[in-house]
């Protein structure tokens, strides 16, 4: 409800105050009134009020007749008793004279503003007062505000748009006014019940100085504020929750109190300043708390889904440190006769460090059921704490096939660029990839068996390009519908720039766009030859070490000039030569070892930074220490004559086969022990034995790329063990069919289900609207004719069969066979486009397609300006049809050329439609 505004002029307040006292003893009642029986009950009690304060009386005869009309009149006497008005004055309406029992408070009324004249010379004190005069009286006289949506009203647009509609939506917002029914009926004429109901409501308003309401409401606010936190401890979770449930509360307080009150530019602008502090302390303590809440779980794992046959996704509860995670944490054991080779494995840790996505590589897939085990203590959070021991077994059926998800532009030479095409999975095979209709030379297309992505070379720049690729099959065996995306390129104009900056000796060089390798980098001068290091993740950012200018004893260079020049972009655009101030530090700090793990027989060790690998491939037994407690808990040492050791740098985090520069990849290092004597701690399947492993690298061993030593490393690390057949087969061949059909083959004779289409769908989609099956030979074979012009790209697609059934009642096992694999040519006829004159003796007939070469054209007529010509040759030449003729051609004659049964056909064998075309 919308409260009274405290500010009016004649201090209604105060008015109301005084007489909801004297109510206290009341000098008349309602029931003295000789026909109180017939006060209606809804309007009793506000009778009552009203009668016992003075502000109605009965008529003469002792009777109130409630259901009377009001006149403007009485209505300035009520008015002028329920507020205690001021009487004295004067007023100038001729027909209210001095004397007449109304004039006083007429007076009243119209001095207050609470009601004005029917016109500037008569008040009309006998006019009946209607109810849209009585709200506009009630909403004046006590100050309310506020506007009610008045459409529920059946009546409402009666009121809208005049002057009255503002007066009656307010006093329904206060309550004032409920209706007559449905309706406000405006323009009636308001009895003495209702009207004393009117009145009594407002007088009954609620008065609230929005000022103080709103003090009181930042006070709470900053006293809220006040309490929240920026740390919260595991034990103060509760705690910190109830006080931004506070301060949230006092935000809305304060919020609503500000649009309620009155106030001025700077006032508002000096509470939104306030709230706008508080929402961010408030966000703080969420942060803080969030962090407490992180920190109070248990980490364990959540959840292992297998997304693929490639693609195991585990679920961390909280964040892991990435530095004690491997793939080798995990241990995962085929349960069906199966295979699986985990050193093929390779994991990724999601940014947030929550989830950890596992994939196999080499074409290796995942399939039936798996036992998945991680051993307790084994992973650390990022706060530290050790994982809980974790199994489960999980099942793996993938029949999902690949689809594409994103496509890469890439810069390349002479305004050309390569487009990547990126899938959801791993590729045995890419099948078909066509342009724009045509399929891709292998010479521009890269594909590596298993691999998610394809890259097609040699495009223009500046083109949209439409990329199909169909008969995509992934390593579990899905062939893919036919898959399109759209290519747009942009033409590069735009020469590079580039960022510098330097840490120690490194200077990292950031270009707005992939360059060539031909950029120099010089140090006051001086070129620098140590060898200019791509990202392997970001091609347009290198790193250039020049600590080959910090000669001899020289540990540091200050301000430096650090010049970039010959600055070339993959489309040949030159940038401009940069250059940067910078001190040079050499680097004195030596790599520390972070963790280790096994996987099979291989020690893998990280540090927190790169090893020079040199180093690494150094090491030999003698600078090894290994100790190890067997699971019964004896001790064993292995002396130098006991194992060999091949040590290598770096350590395939992403099973990309190569070690990745400037990444986590160059900080580990790999010993892979075998048996050199009689000690017995390789198993037969070439791992470890189960048990806890002590190994110390010797010091001076390792260093880094500036030769700083590692110090001797110790760590300790523990090793981690019939389908139903069907009634129904069905094969697909293309066996002498024209290039729009193909023939589904039955192992057993079939009945009319065979024949219908809707039992049928190729590469994913219901059959084309025109599609004719029939049997031929035999009721095994069905021949299935697709609409010329239907099929659009060559490749292969899946055809899936349901719900047939053959002859003897036996019926399709749809969970054991529902699609085989056909490969189609695009079966759309070559169109005629333009006939060009070439020269005098030739003219030249251009396709939407190239056409297939032919020794010998048949089918074709020429005519010149209308009569039959003889040409001297019609051949195919470079995709398109040429004639040669004998007579002389002018610019100007018309060329005719008609085509009928003729034998020249696209690379897919489509014949050309009879049809006619000219220049």
């Amino acid at each position: 409800m919308s409260k009274q505004n405290t500010g009016r002029k004649f201090f209604a307040t105060a008015a109301t105050a005084a007489l909801v006292a004297s109510a206290i003893v009341p000098v008349a009642s309602a029931a003295e009134f000789t026909d109180a029986d017939k006060i209606a009950s809804w309007a009793t009690e506000a009778v009552e009020a009203l009668a016992a304060n003075e502000v109605i009386s009965g008529n003469p005869d002792g009777s109130f007749n409630p259901a009377g009309t009001v006149t403007r009149a009485e209505a300035a006497k009520m008015f002028t008793v329920a507020l205690g008005l001021d009487t004295k004055g004067t007023e100038t309406f001729a027909d209210v004279k001095d004397g007449q029992w109304f004039q006083e408070y007429v007076v009243a009324v119209v001095n207050a503003g609470i009601v004005n004249g029917m016109t500037t010379t008569e008040f009309a004190p006998n006019g009946k007062l209607t109810r849209e005069q009585a709200a506009k009286m009630i909403v004046e006289a006590y100050g309310l505000e506020g506007e009610a949506d008045l459409s529920a009203f059946a009546d409402a647009k009666s009121v809208a748009g005049k002057w009255s509609e503002g007066y009656l939506a307010t006093a329904v917002e206060n309550g004032i006014i409920a209706g007559k029914g449905d309706k406000l009926a405006a323009t009636d004429s308001i009895s003495r019940q209702e009207f004393a109901v009117m009145l009594n409501r407002a007088i009954n308003v609620e008065t609230v100085d929005t000022a103080a309401v709103l003090a009181e409401a930042v006070k709470a606010l900053e006293t809220a504020t006040a309490a929240l936190t920026t740390e919260v401890a595991i034990e103060k979770i509760a705690e910190a929750k109830a006080t931004v449930a506070t301060a949230n509360e006092a935000i809305t307080a304060v919020e609503e109190a500000a649009k309620a009150a009155e106030l001025t530019e700077e006032e508002a602008k000096e509470v939104a300043t306030k709230v706008e502090a508080a929402k961010k302390a408030v966000e703080t303590t969420e942060a803080a708390i969030a962090k407490a809440e992180e920190a109070a779980k248990e980490l364990a794992v959540e959840s292992v889904v297998a997304e693929s046959a490639t693609k195991l996704v585990v679920k961390f509860t909280k964040a892991v440190d990435k530095n004690t995670l491997s793939v080798g944490d995990f241990t995962i054991s085929p349960l069906d006769s199966q295979t699986l080779n985990a050193g093929t494995l390779v994991g990724t840790l999601s940014e947030d460090g929550k989830t950890y996505t596992i994939e196999t590589a080499g074409g290796q897939f995942l399939t039936k059921r798996y036992d998945v085990k991680v051993i307790a203590d084994s992973i650390k959070s990022v706060d530290g704490s050790a994982i809980a021991a974790f199994e489960t077994t999980i099942t793996v059926e993938d029949k999902t096939a690949a689809a594409i998800t994103t496509t890469e532009v890439v810069q390349a030479a002479s305004n050309t660029v390569d487009v990547t095409v990126n899938f959801t999975e791993q590729l045995s095979s890419v099948g078909t990839v066509s342009v724009d209709g045509v399929a891709v030379a292998s010479s521009n297309l890269t594909f590596t068996a298993n691999g998610k992505k394809l890259v097609i070379t040699g495009l223009k720049a500046g083109k949209t390009y439409k990329v199909d690729v169909v008969g995509a099959t992934d390593v579990a065996g899905n062939l893919a519908n036919p898959l399109s995306t759209t290519v747009v390129t942009e033409e590069d104009a735009v020469a590079p720039t580039v960022a510098l900056s330097a840490k120690e000796t490194t200077i990292t060089l950031d270009f707005s766009e992939e360059v060539t390798n031909a950029f120099v980098v010089t140090v006051n001068g001086t070129t620098i030859t140590a060898p200019k290091v791509q990202d392997s993740k970001d091609k347009t950012v290198y790193t250039v070490d020049a600590s080959e200018v910090l000669t001899g004893s020289l540990t540091f260079l200050n301000n430096a000039e650090v010049k970039v020049t010959s600055i070339v972009d993959l489309a040949g655009n030159a940038g401009k030569v940069a250059t940067l101030t910078t001190n040079l530090v050499k680097d004195t700090t030596a790599p520390k070892f972070v963790s280790s793990f096994i996987e099979d027989n291989t020690l893998v060790l990280k540090y927190d930074e790169a090893i020079k690998s040199t180093t690494a491939a150094a090491i030999t037994n003698a600078g090894l220490t290994i100790k190890y407690a067997d699971k019964d808990g004896v001790q064993h040492s292995l002396a130098a004559a006991d194992f060999t050791a091949v040590t290598a740098a770096g350590y395939d985090l992403n099973g990309n086969g190569s070690i990745d520069t400037n990444t986590d990849e160059e900080k580990y290092v790999s010993i892979t022990l075998a048996e050199a004597s009689t000690k017995d701690f390789i198993t037969a399947a070439g791992k470890l034995v189960t048990g806890k492993y002590t190994v110390t690298v010797a010091k001076d061993l390792l260093t880094d790329a500036v030769g700083n030593q590692v110090a001797a490393s110790t760590f300790t690390v523990e090793t981690s063990a019939t389908a139903a057949t069907k009634s129904v087969l069905f094969s697909v061949n293309t066996t002498g069919v024209e290039t729009n059909e193909f023939v589904v083959v039955y192992n057993e004779t079939m009945d009319a289900s065979a024949l219908e289409v809707a039992n049928y769908t190729l590469g994913g989609a219901k059959l084309p609207e025109g599609t004719k099956l029939a049997f031929v030979n035999d009721k095994k074979n069905v021949l299935v004719t697709l609409p010329e012009g239907y099929i659009t790209v060559t490749g292969a697609r899946n055809v899936e069969v349901a719900n047939v059934v053959a002859i003897s009642g036996n019926t399709q096992d749809v969970k054991t066979q529902t699609k085989q694999t056909v490969t189609l040519n695009e079966n759309v006829a070559p169109v005629a486009k333009t006939v060009t004159i070439n020269n005098d003796v030739t003219a030249t007939v251009d396709f939407n397609e190239a056409l297939a070469s032919l020794a010998t054209v048949s089918g074709v007529t020429v005519k010149v300006n209308g009569a039959k010509v003889t040409p001297t040759t019609v051949a195919v030449s470079n995709g398109d049809l040429v004639i040669t003729l004998s007579a002389a051609l002018k610019a100007t004659d018309k060329v005719t050329v008609e085509f009928e049964s003729t034998n020249i056909a696209d690379a897919a064998g489509n014949k050309v439609k009879d049809a006619s075309i000219n220049n």
